[in-house]
């Protein structure tokens, strides 16, 4: 888990409160980690190496062994320098005054009710497997932006640190611009939104055909094979690989339904917003009844699954897909931006109560 504290003053919570917003304590140990492994491969490549440098210094086992065990303790000593000072990076709130602290030294400080923050997630991957995320809090004051990369951030906290500095300054879902008037809780008029969970039944449909397909050519091809039809012609090494191939094209399809299924299965198709909570079909949330609504930003890109995650106060969760982002075809919620944008308003005087799943 990151690191993360909060003291709670009595009051209007968002003007209160203080919260410090750190590092995850688990990436800080997996970066020590990688450092004592720098640090094996040093002293080893220290010991394999050194004793070809000449006879002398082969028949010196002792300075042999100090130079290699010397080499890789500083490595060692440097990586975690720079692991525990130099990566070190926090944000602490005070009210509304922010201050950013990089090396244990400030680098940042402003009124979070006088600035639109931002936020920048950055994927990156290797033939399709993750390897890193980039966190980027965005500051935006008086003309001039400022940009800190978060470190060693984990999702959850990267998350609530951004919504709780957008707090102070609600914004527009699609534009991230500050209101100039954000609308009273009472004046909030409830929206109704409507899904279209059946716009997956086209995908499920042809997904089934094509695995019921090449089911049917491949137990026509199995029946053949283990009857003995070819087996002794040419053919037999063309039907074993037909076998083989739509077998394992069925079984991957059959797979791959299961998920879009459920996908269909959990997307309501109806929400509301009013001033006090959110119904989804026919069930009511009240705010006062949750800890946290969770959601995925509108524009966090194609293929993306927009997803609402309800925490209540008695600890259930409550989670519902929302459709996917994609630029063409039929979609599930077509009015997502608007629904994000709704659910920001209402919430407007909940300070932390909404959070963007900055994923």
């Amino acid at each position: 888990m990151s690191y993360q504290s909060g003291n709670f003053s009595a009051g209007y919570p968002g003007a209160q409160a203080s919260y410090s917003y750190g590092r995850s304590l688990g990436l800080v140990l997996w970066a020590a980690v990688g450092a004592v492994f720098f640090g094996a491969i040093v002293t080893v490549i220290g010991l394999a190496f050194l004793p070809t440098i000449s006879i002398p210094m082969r028949q010196n086992r002792p300075l042999i062994s100090t130079l290699s065990f010397g080499a890789g303790a500083l490595v060692l000593l440097l990586v975690l320098l720079f692991v525990v000072w130099r990566n070190q990076f926090k944000v602490m709130l005070d009210g509304s005054q922010v201050t950013i602290v990089k090396a244990f030294r400030q680098v940042g400080r402003f009124d979070a009710r006088q600035a639109v923050v931002t936020s920048h997630v950055l994927k990156q991957s290797t033939n399709g497997i993750p390897t890193s995320t980039t966190r980027t809090l965005i500051i935006q004051q008086n003309g001039l932006e400022q940009r800190f990369v978060c470190k060693q951030f984990s999702r959850k906290t990267f998350s609530e640190m951004v919504a709780r500095l957008r707090s102070f300054a609600p914004v527009f879902a699609e534009t991230g611009s500050p209101m100039a008037n954000p609308e009273p809780v009472q004046q909030f008029v409830p929206q109704v939104f409507r899904l279209d969970p059946d716009a997956l039944r086209g995908r499920i449909r042809a997904l089934l055909i094509v695995a019921s397909i090449a089911l049917l050519v491949a137990v026509i091809s199995g029946i053949m094979v283990f009857n003995g039809v070819g087996l002794d012609s040419d053919a037999s090494l063309p039907l074993m690989l037909v076998l083989a191939i739509t077998g394992a094209l069925a079984l991957g399809l059959f797979i791959a339904l299961i998920p879009l299924a459920r996908l269909r299965s959990s997307t309501p198709r109806q929400l509301a917003v009013d001033p006090h909570g959110i119904g989804i079909d026919d069930q009511y949330f009240a705010f006062a009844a949750l800890n946290r609504v969770q959601a995925t930003p509108s524009n966090y890109g194609i293929n993306q699954r927009n997803k609402l995650r309800l925490q209540g106060s008695d600890g259930r969760n409550q989670e519902y897909t929302l459709g996917i982002n994609q630029q063409s075809g039929r979609l599930v919620f077509a009015e997502y931006g608007a629904f994000i944008a709704a659910l920001q308003a209402a919430t407007a005087t909940r300070p932390g109560l909404l959070i963007m799943d900055l994923q």
